[in-house]
């Protein structure tokens, strides 16, 4: 092989040689890169990974929101429908009690 910047001529089983050459550098085994792409590849994987955890996380945190405002909704469904429940009850008890068809007493007890 010849030194790099060099010209070496080279023969093809024939008697005559040509007068223009190549040299080829190729790293059949470098130590340091030996094992890169399957590094990076590993490394991508695990980037892969990552992200698909990371879309998970967050379509849970979005899940458990929507849950969460589910139940709230609910909840203030509730006490608007208890609130208007008393409410009737608070006024009918009041009205009894202004026709006097029941004592101050039922009516005390009645808003507690």
């Amino acid at each position: 092989s010849a030194p790099e910047d060099e010209l070496m001529y080279m023969r093809f089983n024939t008697p005559w040689s040509s007068g223009a050459g190549l040299n080829v550098t190729f790293d059949i085994f470098n130590p340091e890169t030996a094992g890169l792409k399957s590094e990076q590849e590993k490394q991508l994987k695990i980037s892969q990974l990552d992200s698909r955890i990371a879309e998970n996380e967050l379509r849970a945190t979005v899940s458990q929101a929507y849950i969460d405002c589910a139940i709230a909704q609910t909840q203030l469904d509730a006490i608007t429908a208890d609130t208007v429940y008393y409410a009737a009850l608070s006024r009918e008890i009041e009205d009894l009690y202004r026709r006097e068809k029941v004592s101050l007493v039922d009516k005390n007890n009645a808003e507690m």
